[in-house]
């Protein structure tokens, strides 16, 4: 999950549009998210990178990539943490031989509670992996990861995913990222998402264990490469 931190520079250029509009309904298959809705993710994630050693680098990097003017597409989540809809962001890093791919999802954008992050990578490709889908865990070249997250005030319960399975299908532009100034290539993309995780291991003070499973397509995000 190190890549996120280098990725996530990239998704804030490509994606702000430093809007502070008032919040927009939260309707629709697309949102533009506000300021004020920004900061309100901003506050929730970072807290996650406290309790789960393996989320560090996107606690750290959540203001980049969750800020005033990025959009967010809605993905239907059944899910025991929560049913409704979520809204999510994607983003991919391609360097050397490693191709990364990963999801960010939250309920509510103005008052989140819960969370989804689908992460995944392929190794072993001289050029950029449009794809990746299997069980969760490693199996080759290819791993793939989850975690189900919720925030009741100060606290957060998290959940490791350990069963089930993951697809990212990516469909890159032949644009440049607006307003990208970092070193580099990144191209505008968007993504397509399928998991269904059917197990998982509390971590810290949760406890039991919390499925879900969902799908979206077009999910708006960047690819970052050399």
């Amino acid at each position: 999950m190190k890549s996120l931190s280098f990725a996530s520079l990239a998704l804030a250029f490509s994606l702000a549009a430093c809007s502070d509009d008032p919040a927009s309904p939260a309707s629709g298959d697309l949102i533009t998210l506000t300021s004020s809705q920004a900061v309100a993710l901003v506050a929730k994630v970072e807290s996650f990178g406290a309790q789960d050693a393996s989320l560090g680098a996107l606690s750290d990097t959540v203001d980049v990539v969750i800020t005033a003017g990025a959009q967010a597409r809605r993905i239907d989540v059944t899910s025991d943490i929560g049913n409704g809809p979520y809204w999510t962001v994607s983003l991919q890093m391609f360097a050397g031989t490693t191709s990364t791919f990963h999801v960010i999802a939250f309920d509510d954008p103005s008052n989140p509670s819960r969370f989804l992050i689908l992460g995944g990578a392929v190794l072993g490709s001289s050029v950029p992996v449009t794809s990746a889908s299997g069980s969760i865990g490693t199996n080759g070249t290819t791993s793939l990861t989850g975690h189900l997250l919720t925030v009741s005030g100060s606290g957060v319960s998290a959940w490791h995913v350990s069963g089930g399975s993951l697809s990212f299908d990516l469909h890159p532009t032949t644009q440049t990222c607006p307003g990208f100034t970092g070193s580099g290539n990144c191209v505008p993309i968007t993504m397509d998402a399928t998991f269904n995780f059917t197990a998982s291991v509390p971590d810290g003070s949760a406890t039991g264990q919390r499925t879900a499973s969902g799908s979206a397509q077009g999910i708006p995000g960047v690819r970052l490469s050399p």
